[in-house]
């Protein structure tokens, strides 16, 4: 639904995991997400944008709108100068018809929040709603070596930026456990799991459930044969003697043992 101001509320913008996975700078983080929202978020492949208007919708400096080009031609987003003083933007058909793995990034985080965060509070936010919407679960357990590697935070700026976000009252951490605040996550979709984790589930006598979401995205992509599982299945068992049936729920040592 819209506002008076135009403002669509609810729903969410699709994110290519690849974005969320491997995330510039702040700022160019920032102006990424809003060009998504303005097109990908209404269903266009294409919109005209002012530099103001990234400027506003991005909470950026007129120099740093207008100097992230070449950053969004990498990822498939390309600028045509249009009459006045818009520029208009195009989304790649893999941006738009989102054939690869996304995540439903929620409208109200960028609508509302995405001018009012620093560049490394949004980081640690995408991350968030990385790990909660797009892992189709409520609460991630996130360290702060996680937070580190995803983000490409310094050790001090990881804990600042998680504590403005809580005293926002955006996020809800409790230990190494994170949620979003009701008012910025979405429901959570029941999955459908593949045959390959349904196979990988009976290998391994892991209840579906207990699977990690990431080792089910990792199963889903990649869609290994049966032959393929079980050596990765054995290989992880043969390094981790004493651990193998907790390691076997997460990505990190089956990833390693299928050789992705």
């Amino acid at each position: 639904m819209a506002d008076k101001n135009g403002k669509q509320h609810g729903g969410y913008t699709r994110v290519l995991n690849s974005i969320l996975d491997d995330m510039p700078s702040g700022t160019q983080m920032k102006i990424t997400i809003f060009i998504l929202r303005c097109t990908i978020g209404w269903k266009k492949k294409s919109d005209r944008i002012s530099i103001s208007q990234i400027m506003h919708g991005a909470g950026v400096s007129d120099k740093t709108a207008t100097n992230v080009t070449n950053y969004l031609s990498n990822l498939g987003i390309s600028k045509i100068d249009a009459p006045g003083v818009t520029t208009r933007f195009t989304v790649s058909d893999t941006l738009f018809s989102a054939s690869e793995p996304y995540t439903r990034f929620p409208n109200q985080i960028i609508d509302d929040l995405l001018p009012t965060l620093t560049g490394a509070e949004f980081k640690i936010l995408a991350y968030i709603v990385r790990e909660t919407i797009g892992r189709q679960r409520k609460t991630a357990t996130i360290t702060k070596m996680n937070f580190r590697t995803a983000t490409n935070l310094s050790r001090n700026r990881v804990p600042i930026a998680i504590a403005k976000l809580t005293s926002k009252n955006i996020i809800t951490q409790n230990g190494s456990q994170y949620t979003l605040k009701p008012a910025y996550s979405l429901p959570i979709k029941k999955t459908k799991h593949s045959d390959t984790v349904k196979q990988y589930s009976q290998l391994t006598g892991i209840p579906l459930p207990k699977l990690d979401a990431g080792l089910v995205e990792i199963l889903d992509i990649y869609q290994p044969q049966n032959g393929d599982l079980q050596h990765a299945i054995d290989s992880v068992k043969a390094d981790y003697p004493d651990t193998w049936q907790n390691e076997l729920r997460f990505k990190r040592a089956v990833e390693l043992a299928l050789g992705y």
